[in-house]
C-alpha cells in the first residue's frame, strides 16, 4: 500500500481465500456521508439502520466488483449473501477505513450503548 493509501481510505479485506484491495473514490465517500446524513435523526439520537445498511451494502458491493470485475454470477450472488450476513462488521470497517470515525470512537459508542441497554433492564 502506498504511503497515502491508508489516508485515502484504501483498505484490504479477505473474503474467503481471496484478498481484495478496495479503493473507494470521493464519490463513494460522499455517498456514505449522504447515507449517514439521511439515516441520522440527531434530535432523537437514533439511526435508521435500513437507510445505512442499504448505503453500506451498495458501496461495498461496488468496491468489491471494481476490485474483481470478473466475478461469475454465482460469485456475485454469494458476495451479496456475504455482505448481508456480515453487514454490521462491514459497516464498522467502512466507517473507519473511509475516515468517518476512529476505532476508538466506535468502541466508546459500543460501550455507551451497552451501558444504556443495561439501564433499560
Amino acid at each position: 500500500m502506498s504511503k497515502f493509501g491508508t489516508g485515502l481510505g484504501i483498505w484490504e479485506v479477505k473474503l474467503g481465500e481471496v484478498e481484495y484491495k478496495l479503493e473507494p473514490t470521493m464519490d463513494d465517500i460522499f455517498e456514505l456521508r449522504k447515507g449517514l446524513s439521511q439515516a441520522t435523526d440527531r434530535k432523537a439520537k437514533k439511526i435508521d439502520l435500513g437507510i445505512l445498511d442499504k448505503t453500506v451494502f451498495n458501496i461495498y458491493e461496488k468496491l468489491v466488483l471494481k476490485a474483481d470485475p470478473n466475478l461469475t454470477l454465482q460469485d456475485k450472488k454469494e458476495l451479496k449473501e456475504y455482505i448481508t450476513i456480515n453487514l454490521t462488521e462491514i459497516t464498522e470497517d467502512m466507517m473507519i477505513a473511509l475516515k468517518q470515525t476512529t476505532k476508538e470512537a466506535m468502541e466508546k459508542a459500543k460501550e455507551e450503548e451497552i451501558e444504556e441497554d443495561k439501564k433499560k433492564l
